[in-house]
């Protein structure tokens, strides 16, 4: 169909108007969605039914909101904002999320208004929009549709949009049943019902919001707190607060939630598939729970303020009585320190001043136990865990306190005197005790042993130091009292003259236990040298008598020699060990040199005595440890001998075993050449056998040497059975050499022999 005159120009201009006022529409549609909007504020756009929720579903189970978008005044994008933004808001949580079906009617408008209703869904409703169903203008030209295709297709708008083009087509999306009649469907829906029962929500929220408003004034006004400064005003606030409970009724409350609940069920029954509902039944239910818990709430916090105003009425009167009570204990204070002064310069006078002090103490006795009456009030709220206990028992703890310093006052003077008294006694008596203590300390010798003498010597520093300190303390402590105020007055005067001749009294008690000091660090510097010199004995006696018992007696039972190399090496390996124990002595015999020392030079030992002492341990140390080498030089000689012992043999044992197995000869030259050989091998023994000998000879010496170094040292070694073995070992070597000499020789003179024969046998060839 051919497009008339005039329409591009005509469309061109629509849409240009349109997008010039976007930016001022949609900063506007920004705000719209920003408000909360009810149902008073918007009631005429709801009468006109520019956007309607009828209650029914889509194909796939979304709710359905219907736009009429006809050519009318009140069809604006402002006005389908605030109805749009409404219906989201009265929609369950539930059926938002799922997402709505928006099914615009165009078929009374124009090609723009699609634009302007797709531009208000988009900036109020896109989060929560499943589809968007139009039903197309029939006025509508082939070009205006190719404009909106376009325009879905390029993905302006964030939602998936459906262009019909017929209106039975929609029955594809929404089936008959749940479209409404007056888009030729079979859905019933009535606008007007729809707004009645709005209203009659909307009145019933208002009334429960009304009421809870009042409620929580009350909660303000209870839960706000009461200062009671005094207890006028403590019993003033118990009187307003038993007024408020006037305010709220719980069987008022009652009946108003019993009706709210009626008329909801009823309009729940007559509008159960209508969901854009749920939502206002879930809150009028959840402001019924609400106002319950509130009415409780008010209940309890009014039953519990009421506690709290009567428990600060049963402080403040007994705050009240205890400050009367206390200010009188104060009075009293004031009275001991400005008008009993007295504390007497000697015993007389001091209990005369005590007997003062007990007739007074009878006067206030009875005034006393109404002071007990009152805390025992105190204590009895507190047992009832009162709020205020800690305050109380500050306030108790504060007439306790102030009644213990009218009794301290009270009491000062008999302990003054007492304390007098304890320190003039024991004063005296270290006085009387010094002479004697400085003549102990003066000397310089001891009875018993010097352990002894120094236990003796601590405990007469106890004993002084013991005395002194107790005086010392007695008259701190009085100075101490005198110089302390007597309540909240200053120190009096007669308290200033006995504190001079305290002080006159301490140093003199300070200058002679100066003086016993100084003697008593004397003789103790005596006696700790002397007690340094006996620990060091007794460190040099555990290394002196190791070497005599343990150390000479591990020599004398050792004396052997061996039988072999290998015995000779067990031996050796043992000394080894029992050098190694030595060794350990001889550590501690340098470290108690090194330690005596440094006593004889710290003066913590006098050297006249440990001097010798060192001289002499270390003369036993040194004989030891020559003994101990001796031996080691033996065994290692011994071993030596027997290697050789053995060498000699060996060699031996070869010319012997050789004399069987002379070949014979059969020239002159050959048995010259035999004599020479057997010679050699005489020279050969004698040599090997004699440098053996010699070291069975310097074993044998040093053996007799190493008995005279035990003598010396008054040690009876027994070495005859080492002296054999050697005796015997040399005359083995000595036995064997004269048998190879003597078979040499034989040997030599049968050769020459034989030399004869062959000389003999050559000339008779000749």
């Amino acid at each position: 169909m051919a497009t008339p005159v005039g329409f591009p120009s005509d469309l061109e201009r629509e849409e240009s108007q349109l997008s010039l006022g976007s930016s001022e529409d949609y900063s506007t549609l920004d705000d719209i969605v920003l408000k909360k909007w009810k149902y008073a504020e918007i009631s005429d756009l709801l009468q006109m039914q520019l956007a309607v929720m009828p209650g029914s579903q889509d194909n796939n189970g979304h709710s359905v909101i219907v736009i009429h978008a006809v050519e009318q005044q009140s069809f604006t994008v402002f006005n389908l904002g605030k109805i749009l933004c409404y219906l989201k808001e009265i929609t369950s949580d539930q059926v938002r999320k799922f997402g709505f079906t928006i099914l615009v009617d165009v078929r009374q408008g124009t090609w723009s208004m699609i634009k302007k209703t797709l531009e208000v869904i988009k900036v109020t409703f896109v989060e929560y929009v499943h589809q968007v169903i139009i039903m197309k203008p029939k006025s509508m030209w082939q070009r205006g549709r190719s404009s909106v295709n376009f325009s879905f297709k390029k993905s302006k708008y964030d939602f998936k949009c459906i262009l019909l083009e017929h209106s039975a087509d929609v029955f594809h999306y929404i089936s008959r049943s749940n479209v409404p009649t007056y888009q030729n469907g079979d859905f019933e829906y009535d606008h007007f019902k729809w707004i009645s029962v709005i209203e009659k929500l909307e009145d019933l929220m208002t009334h429960l919001l009304s009421v809870k408003e009042n409620y929580s004034d009350l909660q303000v006004i209870i839960a706000k707190d009461v200062v009671s400064v005094d207890l006028e005003e403590a019993k003033k606030a118990v009187k307003n607060h038993l007024l408020l409970l006037e305010k709220f009724d719980n069987h008022k409350l009652e009946s108003l939630l019993t009706t709210v609940k009626n008329d909801v069920a009823l309009l729940q029954s007559s509008t159960l598939t209508n969901p854009d509902f749920d939502a206002a039944f879930a809150q009028i239910f959840q402001l019924c729970d609400s106002l319950k818990t509130m009415n409780f709430y008010l209940n309890e916090t009014w039953k519990k303020k009421g506690d709290s105003l009567d428990h600060v009425l049963q402080f403040k009167t007994f705050e009240n009585d205890a400050s009367q009570h206390q200010l009188w204990v104060y009075d009293q204070i004031n009275y001991i320190s400005c008008e009993i002064t007295g504390i007497g310069t000697d015993v007389v006078s001091a209990r005369a001043s005590k007997l003062q002090i007990e007739l007074y103490q009878r006067k206030i006795n009875d005034k006393h136990a109404e002071i007990n009456r009152v805390i025992e009030v105190g204590q009895r709220l507190i047992s009832l865990n009162h709020p205020s206990s800690h305050l109380i028992s500050n306030t108790i703890d504060e007439i306790s306190t102030t009644w213990e310093k009218l009794m301290d006052s009270i009491h000062q003077r008999d302990s003054l005197m007492s304390l007098s008294a304890s320190f003039h006694e024991k004063e005296e008596r270290f006085i009387q005790h010094s002479e004697s203590w400085m003549d102990e300390c003066s000397s310089d010798s001891y009875k018993s042993s010097v352990q002894l003498a120094v236990t003796r010597h601590n405990e007469l520093a106890d004993t002084v130091s013991l005395m002194y300190t107790s005086a010392y303390q007695d008259g701190h402590h009085l100075i101490e009292k005198l110089r302390k105020p007597v309540g909240e007055g200053s120190v009096p005067f007669k308290f200033i003259q006995a504190t001079r001749h305290v002080k006159e009294r301490l140093e003199n008690l300070y200058d002679e236990r100066n003086m016993i000091e100084e003697q008593w660090k004397r003789r103790q510097k005596y006696l700790s040298q002397s007690l340094n010199f006996q620990l060091f004995q007794m460190q040099s006696e555990k290394v002196s008598g190791w070497i005599k018992e343990s150390g000479y007696d591990h020599l004398l039972k050792n004396v052997a020699v061996g039988a072999s190399v290998e015995s000779v090496n067990i031996l050796l390996k043992n000394h080894d060990c029992f050098e190694s124990e030595a060794q350990m002595f001889y550590s501690q015999f340098n470290i108690l040199k090194r330690k005596g020392k440094e006593l004889c030079d710290n003066g913590e030992c006098r050297s006249e005595e440990m001097e010798p002492e060192i001289s002499t341990l270390e003369k036993i140390v040194h004989e030891f440890a020559v003994v101990l080498d001796e031996r080691r030089e033996v065994l290692l000689l011994a071993k030596q001998c027997f290697s050789a012992t053995n060498n000699f043999l060996k060699e031996v044992q070869n010319v012997m075993s050789s004399f069987p197995h002379s070949k014979v000869c059969g020239t002159v030259s050959e048995v010259e050449g035999r004599i020479v050989y057997c010679h050699n091998q005489r020279d050969n023994i004698n040599k090997i056998g004699c440098s053996t000998l010699a070291l069975w000879s310097l074993l044998k010496e040093m053996v007799q040497s190493y008995v005279i170094q035990a003598k010396a040292c008054n040690l009876s070694v027994k070495c005859d059975v080492a002296l054999y073995d050697v005796e015997n070992r040399m005359k083995l070597v000595d036995r064997e050499k004269e048998k190879v000499d003597e078979l040499c020789i034989l040997r030599e003179k049968r050769l020459e022999c034989t030399v004869k024969r062959l000389n003999v046998f050559k000339e008779i060839n000749e």
